[in-house]
């Protein structure tokens, strides 16, 4: 499980827990099937190795920068929000 920490200025110390799955044991498709069944995989509940072989799932959002801090009406913030990692393989060290 990754955990990330964000101190927004806006709300207190936000702790976000991300599922780390763990495709190393099989093959990894990337088609609709394997995504739908992402819940059926092990996951990690450790920092991933080194050298290590990921796909990082996330959106992508969009918001009026002004609404959280002062700013100009039409500054726009980007937010990326981890939803998941897949940990596919390692290389050898």
């Amino acid at each position: 499980m990754l955990v990330l920490f964000c101190n927004l200025s806006y709300t207190n110390d936000l702790c976000l827990l991300v599922p780390i799955y763990d495709a190393r044991a099989q093959r990894f498709r990337f088609d609709e099937d394997a995504f739908n069944n992402l819940n059926n995989l092990p996951t990690l509940d450790r920092d991933l190795p080194q050298n290590s072989i990921a796909a990082v799932g996330y959106t992508c959002n969009t918001f009026p920068y002004a609404a959280h801090l002062p700013a100009p009406k039409n500054d726009t913030a980007v937010s990326f929000n981890v939803q998941f990692v897949i940990l596919l393989g390692e290389l050898p060290e």
